[in-house]
């Protein structure tokens, strides 16, 4: 049993050991999952619209709990007084 997991880790670190001499490591692979993550939906989704559509939607329907007001005031100390 144990000279069985020995060597799948055996069999791990080669890969590991060949992955990262030909320059693919796991965060180059990341990347690479990701670049093509973003190419497709650029595909399915081309100019965002229906992202920007969803966003839109979003931000007319829900209460936007960190939305805040504009204050205006000489100094950080005078806005806190004005409106702490």
């Amino acid at each position: 049993m144990i000279v069985k997991g020995v060597k799948v880790a055996i069999k791990d670190l080669e890969q590991c050991g060949e992955d990262l001499l030909s320059g693919r490591g796991p965060k180059e692979q990341s990347q690479e999952e990701s670049l093509g993550q973003r190419r497709g939906y650029r595909e399915r989704d081309p100019g965002f619209r229906k992202a920007i559509a969803e966003f839109a939607e979003a931000e007319g329907v829900f209460e936007d709990p960190l939305k805040g007001a504009v204050v205006e005031g000489d100094s950080i100390e005078e806005i806190c007084d004005l409106h702490g």
